[in-house]
């Protein structure tokens, strides 16, 4: 009677994990199959070249500014379906222009892959330009630098973007490859700790059970 009890209440205990399992699988592709347009992007501005010097003068355009300026910025396609230009509303895919603390004098694309991305400046002075979307596919990024005249600490320039029945999310200051590994490897330790705690927490109740 015991060993019928005993086997009845591990196959309930089965029957409940199983079902766990089942609950948090179909929610799972529940959520993947629902359409997400996101676009994620981080950026940090740093000082490259600065003017504040009796020996060093620096000119642009036959005009002597402060400083030499590069802003960095990351975009990434965190949804699950591809983004082309007719995703973004209004005039512009993405749209970079200058303000009263951050000049922009020019802006390449880096670091592209599974994309293809172009940019279009606005006037000839190039104070304002477009990212123009051919694709970007789901978790694929592109790295944008953006060269201007920093008129206060820390500034960078404006950016325009909505995307349609989707978002454009920023993620904060930009961070370097080996602060994204530091990040994923702690996430991993952190992942096994919370299964043997797990495991530990479950198995005295198991034995207590069988035996």
């Amino acid at each position: 009677m015991n060993i019928n009890l005993e086997f009845d209440t591990l196959l309930s205990i089965i029957g409940v994990v199983l079902s766990l399992f089942g609950i948090f699988v179909s929610y799972h592709f529940f959520k993947k199959g629902k359409i997400k347009r996101i676009l994620a992007f981080s950026s940090e501005s740093m000082l490259t070249l600065n003017g504040n010097h009796k020996d060093i003068r620096i000119l642009y355009k036959d005009i002597s500014v402060p400083n030499l300026n590069t802003s960095v910025w990351e975009f990434e396609n965190k949804g699950n379906q591809s983004l082309i230009g007719s995703d973004f509303i209004g005039d512009y895919n993405i749209l970079f222009t200058s303000n009263d603390k951050y000049t922009i004098i020019g802006a390449e694309l880096e670091r592209m892959k599974d994309c293809s991305v172009q940019i279009e400046f606005l006037d000839n002075d190039c104070s304002q330009f477009e990212i123009k979307f051919d694709y970007l596919n789901p978790g694929s990024v592109f790295r944008l630098n953006i060269f201007g005249i920093l008129r206060e600490e820390s500034s960078e320039p404006t950016l325009y973007a909505k995307i349609l029945d989707g978002k454009v999310v920023s993620e904060g200051i930009l961070r370097t490859t080996e602060q994204s590994h530091e990040i994923v490897k702690a996430a991993g330790y952190f992942r096994v700790v919370a299964i043997l705690c797990f495991i530990a927490a479950f198995m005295p109740r198991f034995y207590m059970s069988i035996s």
